[in-house]
């Protein structure tokens, strides 16, 4: 994935790109080497040969404000990954989105969470289950593919009350009750999202 001491010191590169195939490295948080550039960096592109997106490897890029394009290589997004993105003040926000013939089908915890971002993952048919706190925290809308079965409670929170989570099954566009996927099922860890194709609430 490229010479991380090419960062050292960095305060104000704007532009990052993630090259090189394979896994990204796995990170603690706020240790990625390019962490003193998480407030300057406005523009994200990830290569077309990265099968996974390390753990915490974009938190609290604030200023991001470019659309960011998850490549069809990608496999997984490990926890932490995109969370609070385009979060400083006056940014207005982006999308997220994977490209079409995505390979996604795993999300870690946090990997979106308090991310000012539209997440659109529905390319991303490979995707079976949504797990706990994958969207928390969130303050816009979370676009998911057909495919998803299972929502574990709590995978998506929402911070702005208009924010909403859209659900695609059979090319219709669903919404869960007050856009709460798991307002109406106190007691159970998960919900099954197809049953003869229709959402039950």
């Amino acid at each position: 994935m490229g010479d991380a001491s090419v960062f050292d010191g960095c305060t104000e590169v704007k532009e990052l790109t993630i090259s090189g195939k394979g896994d990204m490295p796995n990170y603690r948080k706020g240790k990625t080497p390019w962490n003193n550039c998480n407030k300057t960096i406005e523009t994200l592109t990830i290569g077309e040969k990265v099968i996974s997106i390390g753990s915490w490897a974009f938190c609290n890029f604030v200023n991001l404000k470019d659309d960011v394009t998850i490549p069809a290589s990608v496999k997984s997004i490990q926890s932490g990954a995109f969370s609070g993105v385009s979060t400083q003040k006056d940014n207005p926000g982006i999308v997220i989105k994977t490209a079409q013939g995505s390979q996604l089908n795993d999300i870690g915890t946090n990997a979106f969470s308090s991310a000012n971002a539209v997440i659109d993952l529905s390319e991303s048919h490979d995707i079976k289950v949504v797990n706990n706190k994958v969207f928390h925290n969130m303050s816009k809308d979370v676009i998911l593919p057909y495919s998803v079965q299972t929502i574990y409670k709590g995978a998506y929170k929402k911070k702005n009350k208009t924010a909403v989570l859209y659900i695609y099954v059979l090319e219709e566009n669903y919404i869960s009750v007050n856009g709460v996927l798991y307002t109406n099922i106190p007691n159970d860890r998960k919900w099954n999202l197809q049953q003869k194709n229709q959402i039950i609430i």
